[in-house]
């Protein structure tokens, strides 16, 4: 309580030095006047500067224990957020600030711990349209939203709406063309299982006519980076720390993409024996990248044995049956 206390006063002194007032007497009356029929918390955020209030509700719902509090917290900083856009709403793609300095960073970030929130509580829906107000409010996408709203998509089973979303964000980089993979090996799966409960036979030719859009996308998306599948099947390669900055096609760029992507692919063992099979065409020492993957190697402690990465899929294949039952 005492440090709730001390918040509130901290707060206080903000906004009267916002308010400039002449005297005591003078801001006990405003106080008074606009606090009236209103509790603290929607006093503060009412009255509060919109950039610091917004950082220091971020702030306290990093704080918070689960996230049931957290979203309580993340709804009242986007609440803030929207009244400040309402009379200044500023355009980063045209300005001087930088977009971490701007309020819409710190809106947008309120909105991703939201949508994060939802998703650890099994909210999909819920998420699925935060995302997409985060995608309308930074269209150019500087929290990421695009790639988590994409695996929300893909792992909720809604595979037509990340292929009309993917379609729609025109990117062809070393990330589009592994969503294009995931979603290619969905829809052949999809046509197979259609297929079979028509009552068609299956044959190997007809096997391989069906899975072709696949392999022939898993094929763009190894040419455009082929460590990939050796950091998702490397029983430590999820815990490599990356940066957003990674060259095209470079072992930074695959933990990237191994990150953001794992649980479609380490879940879907189907997918993972497709991406492994044609892996095999695409050798690491000739990559490019020879000098950035062994640092990384011996980063994650060398090249795992057959053995270890056996162990290692086969507790993914385990993990992926049990989730499924």
């Amino acid at each position: 309580m005492s440090h709730s206390i001390e918040t509130w006063l901290r707060q206080l002194d903000v906004i009267c030095a916002e308010q400039g007032f002449e005297s005591a007497v003078e801001a006990e009356a405003w106080l008074k006047s606009m606090s009236e029929g209103l509790d603290i918390e929607e006093f503060f955020d009412q009255h509060s500067p919109a950039e610091s209030h917004l950082k220091g509700l971020l702030h306290a719902a990093e704080q918070v224990e689960t996230p049931e509090e957290a979203i309580k917290i993340y709804e009242r900083a986007i609440r803030v957020g929207e009244r400040f856009f309402a009379s200044a709403i500023i355009d980063c793609e045209g300005a001087d600030v930088a977009w971490e300095e701007s309020p819409l960073h710190l809106y947008t970030m309120a909105l991703m711990g939201l949508a994060a929130c939802q998703e650890w509580l099994m909210q999909g829906e819920a998420a699925e349209l935060t995302y997409r107000k985060i995608l309308r409010a930074d269209p150019l996408d500087h929290s990421g939203a695009f790639d988590k709203l994409f695996c929300l998509l893909v792992a909720r089973g809604l595979v037509a709406d990340a292929r009309e979303l993917h379609e729609n964000r025109l990117r062809n980089d070393a990330f589009a063309l592994y969503q294009k993979g995931i979603l290619a090996i969905l829809e052949c799966t999809d046509m197979r299982e259609m297929k079979l409960a028509q009552g068609e036979e299956i044959d190997e030719m007809d096997e391989s006519e069906i899975l072709r859009p696949a392999m022939h996308a898993l094929d763009q998306a190894l040419r455009a980076n082929r460590y990939v599948p050796s950091i998702l099947t490397h029983p430590q390669g999820m815990s490599l720390e990356w940066k957003q900055a990674a060259t095209s096609g470079s072992p930074s760029e695959a933990v990237i993409i191994a990150h953001t992507m794992a649980h479609l692919w380490l879940g879907d063992w189907l997918a993972l024996q497709m991406l492994l099979q044609q892996a095999t065409r695409f050798p690491l020492s000739h990559g490019g990248h020879e000098e950035e993957w062994q640092s990384l190697l011996n980063q994650l402690g060398g090249e795992p044995t057959s053995e270890d990465k056996i162990a290692y899929l086969q507790s993914i294949e385990a993990q992926a049956m049990d989730s499924s039952l």
